[in-house]
């Protein structure tokens, strides 16, 4: 990257904004070596000065919170609760953290207070004959999930016996790729998904896993 720079700075801060136009910024989110090369040869632009105010404030903001919120926490489970979890505990805040535990605090009430409604689907077994032995092809209602367990009797009985015919053949063909590598939520949420597993103990597998050489990545 060449530039032919119009004013240098004199070390004493004689000429703000000398940067300007002789500094190039790059933007990218990962280390990845081709995001990195895209972003030195694609991807550079002049500095914002208005983003880079906002993250100097916004880091200011969450020191000055932190600070502020530690100390109020801090001195208030001492206060309260000295004797249950003693005098030199230390709770710290932080403006991000802290919400985040409120979301996950959140859903755990809501799992453990969740009250489950049973419903019903309604499937048809039809025979269809062939050359060969008939074939049994499993069918769904287009109700999908009935509510009402009177309901769903009413739509079972009146398809209960009646012919069935085929009015529509549609054939497709699909090519799966490769599944890719998991980062950690996906990874997370197919284990509880497909296998029913808890985030602790899959994540607990994982390192297992990790550490007998099975995988490269916990991940």
């Amino acid at each position: 990257l060449r530039s032919t720079p119009t004013l240098l700075p004199d070390g004493s801060g004689g000429l703000p904004g000398a940067w300007m136009g002789n500094v190039m910024r790059a933007f990218f989110s990962s280390l990845a070596p081709a995001d990195l090369c895209h972003a030195m040869t694609t991807g550079l632009g002049h500095p914002n000065w208005n983003e880079s105010r906002s993250v100097d404030a916004r880091q200011e903001l969450d020191l000055k919170l932190g600070v502020a919120f530690s100390r109020f926490q801090t001195r208030f489970f001492r206060e309260h609760f000295g004797k249950q979890l003693g005098k030199q505990l230390s709770v710290t805040y932080g403006p991000c953290q802290s919400p985040t535990l409120w979301f996950c605090v959140q859903r755990h009430d809501q799992i453990a207070t969740f009250q489950p409604t049973p419903y019903w689907n309604v499937h048809a077994s039809v025979a269809l004959a062939t050359d060969a032995a008939p074939l049994i092809v499993r069918c769904n209602s287009t109700r999908g999930d009935l509510w009402d367990h009177a309901e769903a009797v009413d739509v079972a009985s009146e398809a209960s016996g009646t012919p069935a015919r085929v009015e529509v053949v549609n054939t497709n063909r699909a090519v799966h790729a490769r599944p890719l590598p998991l980062n950690t939520t996906a990874m997370l949420r197919a284990a509880s998904d497909t296998l029913g597993i808890g985030p602790a103990d899959t994540m607990h597998i994982a390192e297992k896993l990790y550490l007998a050489g099975y995988t490269t990545y916990p991940r």
